[in-house]
């Protein structure tokens, strides 16, 4: 009975740190940490990730960038996340022709460097849908009660763990 509730303890523990630091990151990430999570909202890249998948997104240098990598970038005040389909050099700047996987055309604008947010590490499916709940005042507060509860949840199974051993020693 002690194992398990060492166990339980610290796979409550390593919960709650996780929640802790994806809450951080959703709420101070942005253009400030070297990771990003975004939601996909459209299925232009469904081979690859399916429309509501979490998304990380790494900070990347332009030199690093290669064709076959799927980027994420502005594109009138949207974000877009596709494939690099091949790398045009004019002057001494590079612009990258990107495609969504499941587009049957290239993007016709080429993407300028300075609206390349990163490159995409991997994704999670159905996870974003979770991330845009969050960022929703009701989910900002359900996601604190939810904190709540399981705090409260941990603290009933210590109380009960502990009535059951008074019994015992009692008997």
């Amino acid at each position: 009975m002690k194992l398990f509730s060492k166990l339980l303890s610290i796979i409550y523990i390593g919960v709650m740190l996780f929640l802790i630091a994806f809450f951080t990151m959703i709420q101070l990430g942005g253009e400030s940490f070297p990771l990003q999570l975004k939601t996909v909202l459209s299925g232009s890249m469904a081979q690859s990730f399916p429309q509501d998948s979490l998304i990380i997104v790494k900070k990347e240098k332009i030199s690093n960038l290669k064709v076959g990598n799927i980027i994420t970038f502005e594109k009138n005040q949207d974000e877009v996340s596709h494939r690099i389909t091949d790398i045009k050099k004019r002057g001494n700047e590079y612009l990258f022709e990107t495609k969504g996987d499941s587009n049957s055309a290239i993007d016709s604008d080429l993407v300028d460097p300075k609206a390349i947010k990163g490159k995409v590490l991997f994704s999670l499916p159905k996870v974003g849908r979770v991330l845009l709940i969050i960022q929703t005042q009701a989910g900002r507060i359900a996601s604190v009660l939810t904190f709540l509860d399981l705090i409260l949840l941990e603290q009933f199974i210590r109380l009960l763990f502990a009535s059951q051993k008074n019994q015992k020693a009692l008997e």
